[in-house]
C-alpha cells in the first residue's frame, strides 16, 4: 500500500515535493493519480499499465542493454516541467513563470506561492510559459556503446543465473532451521535476505501498513560472506544499541568465533566470510544456526518485551486519536 504510507507520511498539508521529471517518476505520478480517482482501493494501490501501453515490470526479464549505456550530460536546464496537484495533472506554466521570475528578479519581495496562487498578481507579473513537449527525436546510440552496453547485459544475466542456482543448493540444506521456525525467503539478489525468523507474532503500526514481527532475525547470503542480524518494527522507540551493548559478553559468547557488531540500529549478531560465490559446508552452517537461535531468543527477551509494550502504548494513542476525530 506505497500510496497510502505515501500520503500518511509525505503529503501533509501544505507540503510541496520536489522530485526529478523522469520517465519512471511519470508512471508512478499516473498511478497514484489513477488510484485516487478510483476511490482509493484497498489492496493492490497500483493501477496496471497494460491498457496504456506500458508494460508491467517483469523481475526474471533480463536487464534492459539502454540501462548499461554510459550516459554523458552535456547540457542541463532546471524548469518546472510536470504538477501534481490535488492527485491531478496540472499545467506547469504558472509554476515555471513564476519560478523563472523570481530567478531573475531577485530584488521581488514576494513569495514564491502567493505569486503562484495569487489570480492578479499572475495576471499583472507574470509571462505565462507556454508548455513545450519534449522533443520526439531520439539520441542514437553509437554501436561501440551498444556492443558494450549487450556485453554488460550478458554477464548480469550469467552471474544472475549462477547467484540462483547457487542459493537454491544453500536452501536445500535449510531444513534443520526450518523446523525449528525459520521461514523461507525468496532469492532475488546478491545480498538479499534468504530466510527470517520472528520473535513475535505479526503486528500493524500503522492501520496503511501490513502487519510484521516487531522483532525478528534474518539471514542475509552475499557472494563472499552471510551473516544474521536483528531487526525492530520498533526502532524508533527503543534503544538497539544501549541494549546490545549492555549485554555485549552474552551475545559475543553466542557467537562463538565471530565478532557481533552490535552498535547500530540493525546489529549483526553472527557473520562468517565465505558465500554462494564459495565453497562452503551449509549443512554444517545451518547446524550452528539453529544451536545459536534459542540462545538468541532468550538474550532478546527483554527487548521483545519492551517492543510489545511501546506497541502497545503506540496502538492506544492512535485508537484515541482517530476516536476523537469527527
Amino acid at each position: 500500500a506505497r500510496y497510502q504510507d505515501m500520503e500518511t507520511s509525505r503529503l501533509h498539508d501544505n507540503i510541496v515535493l520536489v522530485v526529478p521529471h523522469t520517465a519512471g517518476i511519470e508512471v508512478v505520478m499516473g498511478d497514484y493519480s489513477r488510484w485516487v480517482s478510483a476511490g482509493r482501493p484497498e489492496g493492490r494501490d497500483v493501477v496496471s499499465q497494460l491498457a496504456e501501453g506500458v508494460p508491467m515490470w517483469d523481475p526474471d526479464a533480463p536487464p534492459d542493454p539502454v540501462r548499461y549505456l554510459r550516459l554523458v550530460p552535456v547540457e542541463a536546464n532546471f524548469k518546472v516541467t510536470g504538477v501534481i496537484q490535488d492527485a491531478r495533472p496540472r499545467n506547469p506554466g504558472d509554476i515555471e513563470a513564476a519560478r523563472s521570475l523570481l530567478a531573475s528578479r531577485y530584488d521581488l519581495k514576494i513569495g514564491f506561492w502567493d505569486l503562484v496562487s495569487n489570480p492578479l498578481l499572475r495576471q499583472t507579473l507574470l509571462d505565462k510559459m507556454p508548455e513545450k513537449p519534449a522533443p520526439e527525436i531520439q539520441a542514437v546510440v553509437p554501436l561501440i556503446a551498444s556492443a558494450r552496453a549487450s556485453k554488460a547485459v550478458a554477464k548480469r544475466v550469467d552471474e544472475r543465473m549462477a547467484e540462483k542456482q547457487a542459493l537454491a543448493a544453500v536452501t536445500e540444506e535449510m531444513e534443520c532451521i526450518e523446523s525449528i521456525g525459520w521461514a523461507r525467503s525468496k532469492a532475488r539478489s546478491d545480498g538479499f535476505q534468504l530466510a527470517s525468523f520472528a520473535l513475535t507474532e505479526p503486528m500493524q503500526r500503522w492501520e496503511t501498513q501490513p502487519a510484521s514481527p516487531l522483532v525478528s532475525l534474518g539471514l542475509t547470503v552475499n557472494r563472499r560472506s552471510c551473516s544474521i542480524a536483528m531487526h525492530t518494527t520498533m526502532y524508533n522507540d527503543v534503544s538497539v544499541p544501549t541494549y546490545m551493548s549492555t549485554r555485549k559478553e552474552r551475545f559475543e559468547q553466542i557467537a562463538l568465533q565471530s565478532l557481533p557488531r552490535l552498535g547500530q540500529i540493525a546489529p549483526v549478531l553472527w557473520s562468517l566470510s565465505g558465500g554462494w560465490g564459495d565453497s562452503v559446508d551449509w549443512r554444517q552452517r545451518c547446524e550452528k544456526i539453529a544451536v545459536m537461535t534459542p540462545q538468541w531468543v532468550d538474550a532478546l527477551a527483554d527487548l521483545v518485551t519492551e517492543c510489545r509494550a511501546k506497541h502497545t502504548d503506540k496502538r492506544s494513542f492512535w485508537e484515541r486519536q482517530s476516536d476523537a476525530r469527527p
